[in-house]
């Protein structure tokens, strides 16, 4: 232990921040794959929640646009009827 302690204060300190950083400075890459397979419940919570809620504005969507056709409709027939 000490042979070690006696090489280590012969390294100057600005080479041991370099070794250090180097060595915590590991640039691994992530991606969003990798996050899948890591957590597939949240994963697959996360898609469910996300596809719901297009689902949700898609049928709110296509609700309004059947009220805007419905009052088209008797705006229509009303000046039909007036005409």
């Amino acid at each position: 232990m000490s042979i070690l302690e006696q090489g280590i204060r012969g390294i100057s300190q600005d080479k041991i921040d370099d070794i250090i950083y180097d060595s915590v400075n590991v640039n691994n890459k992530y991606s969003l794959m990798d996050y899948f397979k890591q957590n597939p419940f949240q994963s697959i919570s996360i898609v469910v929640v996300i596809s719901s809620m297009l689902v949700g504005v898609l049928l709110l969507f296509l609700y309004k646009s059947n009220q805007m056709k419905k009052e088209l409709e008797k705006e229509r027939k009303k000046y039909e009827y007036l005409a």
